[in-house]
C-alpha cells in the first residue's frame, strides 16, 4: 500500500517513514559445520602449496641463471680464495700418512704408461690436499724425471685461457701477445709449448664439474711425450672423475692421529719454547688438539689462537669453548668450508645444514635421513612413483662426493650409501650456519636450548631423563614444540602428542643419553 505525505503543524508536508522490515529468524546451532572444520586445513594446504611453488620457482631461476651464464653485476663479498704456490716448509709437515701417500704418488708418476695419466687428490677443505701435492711436486725423484714441472692454482671460476696462459708462461718456450683474449691462439701456444715433451702439471684446487671447460685444454695437453702426468687436487670426487681419473689413481689424505695433532699444535702455538715449557701445556694442549679431529687446518687455526695466550687458564678457556663460537675459527677456518657450501644448490644446502640437528659422531642411516628430509619438505612433493626417494639418494651421494660426509658404508653392490658420518669440524660448521645469536628463544616450561633447536630445525630428539627439579620436561608437549615435523623419542610418548599437527615423521625407538640431543649439549 502506497503511503501519502502527512501534513505538519506549520502546514508543510513530510515524507512518510518507511515501515520497518520484518525481523529475520536466526537459528543458533551448536553443531559445527563441516566447512568450518576443514577451513583451517584448507588454508594451511594452500599456504604450503604457495611455499612449494616459490621454492620451485627459485630453483628454476637458479638453473636458468647457470644455463644462460648470467653474470651478477652487483659487487658482493666473496669467500677468500688464496692462490697457492709449490713452496713448502718440510719442518711443518706432520703425519705419517701424508708421507706414505707422497711415496705412493711419486712411484705412480715414475711409471711410463704411454698415454698421459691423470691422478687426483680428493678431500674436504683443510685436510692437506695441497700440502700433499707440494710434497710430490718437490720430490727429488720427480724433479729428475720431469724436466718440465708446472704448478697452476685453478680455483673458481675455471678460466681455460688463464690456465693455458699460465702453463705457457711457466714453460717459457712460447710467448703470448699481451692483452690477447683469443682462446684459440692461447691454446695453439700451449700445444706448441708441451708438444713432444714430458711434463708434470699440477692443477691445484679445481672446482668445475663441466667437462666442456676442460675438454679443449685436455686435448692440447695430450700432445706431450709419453709418461706425461697431471696431478689434480679437488674437494669433489665428481671433478676427479670428470677429468679422467680412474679409481686406482684417486688419493684421499687421512686425518692426523691425536699425537700428530698435538705435535702440529705445539709447533704452531709454542714456537721457540723449550721442552720443559711445552710439557706444562701438554695435558690441556692434547685436549684442545682432540677438538680438531685430525683436520690439519683446524689444528693450525687453533694453534694461532693459542699462540698469544700464555697462561693455562687461557688455554683451558679455549678447550671449554665450542670451536664454532671462536672468532678466529670463524675468520680463518670456516671460509674454507664456506667455499664448498656455496657450491651447493639451495636444496643441498638445506639437506646439509639439517644434519646439525644430530649430535656429533652420529652415524646417519641413509633411509632414515632421507625420510626426514622428505618430512621437512626439502625434496619437494611426493608424486607416488618413488622420485622423491631417488632425489634424496642423489642428494646424499652429492654431499658425500663433496667430502661433507666420511666413514661411508655402502651396500653389497657398492652402488648405494647405507650409512655415513659427518666430521666434527664439518658438524661445527653446520651449527655455525644455523646460529642466530640475535634472537633469544625462551619458554616457561622447556629448556632454552630445546626451544632454539625446535624453531631452527623443526626436529627434536627426546629421551627420558629423571627430573632434578621435580618437573619432568621430557613428558609434555608445549606451544614451543607446535612446529615440529620430525620427532625421535625413546621409552614413552610425551603428553600432548595430539597437538603436534605438523608432525610428519615419528621414530619411537630412538635412544640417546640425555633429554635433548644434537644442540648445545
Amino acid at each position: 500500500m502506497e503511503l501519502l505525505p502527512s501534513q505538519t503543524q506549520d502546514g508543510s508536508f513530510s515524507e512518510p517513514e518507511p515501515e520497518p522490515e520484518p525481523k529475520k529468524m536466526v537459528c543458533c546451532s551448536f553443531i559445527p559445520s563441516p566447512c568450518l572444520c576443514f577451513k583451517k586445513v584448507s588454508v594451511r594446504r594452500e599456504t604450503a602449496k604457495k611455499i612449494e611453488h616459490v621454492k620451485v620457482t627459485l630453483d628454476q631461476i637458479l638453473k636458468e641463471k647457470d644455463d644462460f651464464n648470467f653474470v651478477n653485476l652487483t659487487p658482493t663479498p666473496a669467500p677468500r680464495r688464496e692462490q697457492s704456490t709449490h713452496y713448502v716448509d718440510l719442518k711443518k709437515v706432520h703425519g705419517l700418512d701424508i708421507h706414505r701417500k707422497t711415496k705412493d704418488i711419486v712411484s705412480k708418476l715414475m711409471v711410463d704408461v704411454g698415454d698421459m695419466q691423470i691422478l687426483s687428490i680428493v678431500g674436504t677443505g683443510g685436510l692437506g690436499k695441497t700440502t700433499l701435492a707440494k710434497l710430490v711436486y718437490n720430490d727429488n725423484q720427480v724433479k729428475d724425471c720431469f724436466k718440465i714441472r708446472v704448478w697452476i692454482c685453478v680455483s673458481d671460476p675455471f678460466d681455460v685461457a688463464g690456465v693455458a696462459r699460465g702453463i705457457v708462461n711457466s714453460v717459457g718456450l712460447e710467448t703470448i701477445p699481451p692483452n690477447t683474449d683469443q682462446l684459440a691462439l692461447v691454446l695453439e701456444k700451449l700445444e706448441a709449448s708441451v708438444s713432444g715433451k714430458k711434463f708434470l702439471l699440477v692443477l691445484d684446487d679445481v672446482w668445475t664439474e663441466e667437462e666442456n671447460k676442460w675438454k679443449d685444454l685436455k686435448i692440447c695437453l695430450q700432445c706431450g711425450a709419453p709418461g706425461s702426468k697431471i696431478l689434480v687436487t679437488t674437494r669433489n670426487e665428481t671433478v676427479a672423475k670428470m677429468m679422467g681419473t680412474v679409481d686406482d689413481n684417486i688419493y684421499r689424505p687421512n686425518n692426523l692421529s691425536e699425537e700428530e695433532c698435538w705435535a702440529l699444535l705445539r709447533d704452531t702455538s709454542l714456537p721457540g719454547k723449550s721442552e720443559a715449557e711445552c710439557r706444562n701445556f701438554e695435558d690441556i694442549g692434547k685436549k684442545v688438539a682432540s677438538k680438531c679431529k685430525g683436520l690439519p687446518l683446524a689444528v693450525i687455526v687453533l694453534g694461532r689462537v693459542l699462540q698469544f695466550k700464555t697462561s693455562l687458564e687461557e688455554w683451558e678457556h679455549v678447550e671449554r669453548s665450542q670451536i664454532w663460537k671462536l672468532e678466529k675459527v670463524e675468520v680463518e677456518l670456516f671460509p674454507h668450508l664456506v667455499l664448498s657450501y656455496n657450491e651447493l644448490s639451495p636444496t643441498l644446502k638445506r639437506c646439509f645444514s639439517y644434519c646439525a640437528a644430530y649430535p656429533k659422531d652420529h652415524r646417519f642411516h641413509a633411509e632414515s635421513l632421507i625420510e626426514e628430509w622428505m618430512a621437512q619438505g626439502y625434496l619437494g612433493s611426493d608424486s607416488g612413483n618413488g622420485a622423491v626417494e631417488l632425489k634424496g639418494r642423489e642428494n646424499l651421494r652429492n654431499l658425500a662426493m663433496r667430502c661433507l660426509f666420511q666413514d661411508i658404508e655402502k651396500s653389497e653392490s657398492g652402488e648405494q650409501i647405507e650409512s655415513c658420518r659427518m666430521h666434527d669440524i664439518v658438524h661445527d660448521f653446520a651449527l655455525f650456519l644455523r646460529k642466530n645469536d640475535d634472537n633469544e628463544r625462551s619458554c616457561q616450561v622447556c629448556d632454552s636450548s630445546l626451544v632454539s633447536h625446535v624453531q631452527e630445525y623443526r626436529s627434536l630428539l627426546l629421551d627420558y631423563k629423571p627430573p632434578i627439579d621435580g618437573r619432568d620436561k621430557s613428558c609434555q608437549v608445549c606451544d614451543c614444540m607446535k612446529s615440529l615435523r620430525v620427532l625421535r623419542i625413546g621409552f614413552h610418548f610425551p603428553m600432548g602428542m595430539e597437538t603436534l599437527i605438523h608432525l610428519r615423521w615419528l621414530d619411537c625407538s630412538y635412544k640417546v643419553s640425555g633429554y635433548v640431543s644434537g644442540y648445545d649439549e
